[in-house]
């Protein structure tokens, strides 16, 4: 699967999700590596913690396409190839992500 095809579909939903308000939770393209494995919060209410989990997927789903992005592109031109177990990885990101957001809207 080519990344030039998904990459603008995956990234119009992090941004149409990270748009949403977040209370006291901020939204950082550039996190740093380590926010794919960030412990979760315990003492947050359930509308601050679906933010926190919709930040925590989204951010680490862009940090993920980031990595990948700068990759040496094959052959030359402007591509990279995934596997299939890296789409699945970046899907799940994504479905996490939207998850969480359409709890927020509840």
């Amino acid at each position: 699967m080519k990344v030039s095809a998904t990459l603008p579909i995956i990234a119009a939903l992090c941004l149409a999700l990270l748009a949403c308000p977040t209370g006291s939770v901020s939204a950082h393209a550039n996190e740093a590596p380590g926010v794919c494995s960030a412990d979760e919060p315990r003492d947050m209410t359930n509308d601050l913690l679906w933010r926190w989990r919709a930040h925590q997927s989204l951010s680490c789903l862009i940090s993920k396409l980031e990595a990948v992005r700068d990759r040496p592109s094959v052959s030359g031109r402007d591509q990279v190839t995934l596997t299939r177990g890296e789409v699945d990885e970046l899907l799940q990101l994504a479905w996490s992500g939207r998850d969480s957001a359409q709890r927020i809207a509840r």
